[in-house]
């Protein structure tokens, strides 16, 4: 689903060419950073546990989708776009949609901003009941320079 409207482990290529340090959340009324080409985002994926990724060609732009379990929706342009990914892992209570708001790069250094937040302030089934569910989201950035060697999380 796009954005605005409505993985069981981490793929070695992915593993080479990130470095994981802390992770928060957005600032509220966040600036400061690139928004998304474009996103999606979901309920479920097959990650077990939070995970965040970086992907910069086309193989592992499949390998990212095959973690949520869908086709990609297009395809990755290398060399001129990037993709990231946030994973909340499994989450059981209120339902929460991850959304991925912008890119912030300093030398080789990414920062991916995202939000985790409840759509509705309730559950997601409405029973009254607590589900369970895999939060994620992905976006596309356009690629500025080289390839970055350090991948941070939040702000």
């Amino acid at each position: 689903m796009r954005l605005g409207t409505g993985a069981l482990a981490v793929i070695a290529g992915f593993a080479a060419i990130l470095a994981l340090s802390g992770c928060t959340q957005a600032p509220s009324g966040g600036y400061g950073y690139e928004p998304p080409l474009q996103g999606w985002n979901g309920g479920n994926s097959s990650m077990t546990r939070p995970s965040r990724m970086l992907a910069v060609d086309q193989d592992e732009w499949e390998a990212m989708w095959r973690l949520i379990g869908l086709p990609p929706p297009r395809e990755l342009r290398t060399g001129e776009e990037l993709a990231t990914a946030v994973f909340l892992g499994p989450h059981q209570g209120e339902a929460l949609r991850v959304l991925i708001e912008g890119l912030r790069q300093d030398g080789s250094s990414l920062e991916i901003v995202y939000r985790a937040q409840s759509p509705r302030g309730d559950n997601a089934s409405g029973s009254g009941f607590a589900t369970w569910t895999s939060p994620w989201s992905v976006a596309v950035f356009r690629r500025r320079g080289s390839e970055p060697a350090v991948l941070r999380l939040g702000s």
